[in-house]
């Protein structure tokens, strides 16, 4: 089967894209989808080259009147946090690394809905290597961290859970692994957790970093209604849009300062920022489904401890 794909020059500072010309290419990897979770393709690509030409984004969110604040437990499972990972130059702590991410997902949602990820903490956990597929490592993080929508953790709120997870036991299609509307499978019970897998450089299995910040954004996307874009069949497939899996030939890509020459075909996950017509119009109108309207009460009340939300692990609904 062939698939129409664009051959593009992606400028996504803002995320813009301009078409040149038009190319089939031979269908690539389609990753079953397992019902109550969205699997997100892993990129398998080799960066040529790196360009800084200035501008950086990080902590530039704008806190408004009606400005939903997410507050998110960071995960990081022991690969992960053994590890130092390098993002524009530079050679982070896994922590940083993380948080890094989540304020890129977040300046963008900021500005498109109104929404702020704010990181109030941060955990590791041992993962269980026996299991070879995300959706499993996922569950074993929720598991372990006895993860519920909303719960106290750590002596402070959270809403969202963002594990990352570096096991090489993980499948190595997958890059990114959401429940469905923040819906744990199978409990039914509110559980708003994604799982992201650090992408490398297919010839030197260094991290990437570029493609981390739209795996964040992608995934906790699909907290809020919206779907993916997995093939032709799917409304919106064609449009540029965070949450379709369509390939895209890459030739460079500026991003947040940086030119990237890529020059291969990528899923359009990784090239875009945007959202089609449909996805922005779920995710605006369910903005609301998490946090606080600033200034948000970060640490529990002592009634709300009290009452059954003070351990790690104990879920306390609104």
């Amino acid at each position: 089967m062939k698939e129409k794909v664009i051959f593009i020059f992606l400028m996504t500072f803002f995320g813009f894209a301009h078409v040149s010309s038009v190319h089939t290419v031979d269908s690539l990897t389609i990753i079953p989808q397992v019902e109550g979770y969205h699997l997100t393709p892993a990129l398998k690509v080799r960066e040529q080259s790196r360009i800084y030409v200035g501008g950086d984004i990080t902590g530039a969110v704008s806190i408004q009147a009606n400005t939903k604040i997410v507050r998110v437990l960071l995960a990081g499972d022991e690969e992960m946090s053994s590890e130092s990972w390098g993002l524009w130059g530079q050679t982070l702590t896994w922590d940083n690394y993380a948080k890094e991410q989540v304020a890129y997902a977040s300046w963008e949602l900021d500005n498109k809905f109104d929404v702020v990820l704010h990181v109030a903490t941060v955990t590791t956990y041992q993962s269980d290597n026996s299991y070879g597929i995300s959706p499993a490592l996922l569950d074993d993080a929720v598991r372990k961290l006895n993860f519920r929508t909303p719960m106290i953790f750590n002596g402070v709120w959270v809403d969202i859970l963002v594990v990352f997870s570096d096991s090489r036991y993980a499948d190595i299609e997958l890059a990114g692994v959401a429940y469905d509307n923040g819906i744990d499978p199978h409990t039914g019970n509110p559980c708003a957790a994604c799982m992201i897998k650090p992408q490398r450089d297919d010839s030197t299995n260094m991290n990437l970093g570029w493609t981390d910040m739209n795996l964040v954004q992608h995934e906790i996307s699909h907290f809020y209604g919206a779907p993916d874009h997995i093939d032709e069949s799917y409304p919106h497939y064609n449009d540029d849009c965070i949450m379709s899996y369509r390939y895209v030939y890459v030739t460079t890509l500026f991003k947040y300062g940086y030119y990237i020459t890529i020059n291969d075909w990528i899923p359009l996950t990784y090239a875009t920022n945007n959202y089609c017509s449909d996805c922005y119009e779920t995710i605006n109108s369910n903005r609301t489904k998490y946090g606080y309207v600033n200034p948000p009460p970060l640490f529990p009340s002592a009634n709300e401890i009290s009452t059954g939300g003070g351990n790690n692990g104990t879920p306390k609904p609104w």
